[in-house]
């Protein structure tokens, strides 16, 4: 995913320049081609913070979503009545298509 956005990253570059060079020659504006050189540099910060974040959320593991706690504690809550038991401090965790939960 990273080289794939890298390689996109680099066609809108080249774009980028080839239309600051070509805009700048038809209309003769001088700002045109620092404008689009910051849209550019702006988009490859953008793309580098997106790989930054979904990189770091590879590397831990969240917590089940609301759904799947809800139905985690569904089926606790009828255990615990039918044994008199109690759950505490339930801790949640997925890992790829593994969860995870601590009782």
């Amino acid at each position: 995913e990273a080289d794939a956005r890298h390689l996109f990253t680099d066609v809108w570059t080249s774009a980028g320049v080839v239309l600051g060079l070509l805009g700048v020659m038809l209309s003769g504006w001088q700002w045109l081609d620092p404008l689009l050189a910051a849209v550019v540099a702006l988009n490859i910060l953008r793309e580098g913070v997106h790989l930054v974040w979904k990189s770091s959320h590879g590397l831990m593991d969240p917590a089940l979503d609301t759904e799947e706690l809800r139905a985690v504690q569904a089926v606790l809550d009828r255990f615990a009545q039918a044994q008199h038991i109690r759950f505490d401090h339930i801790a949640s965790r997925s890992a790829g298509q593994r969860r995870y939960l601590d009782l």
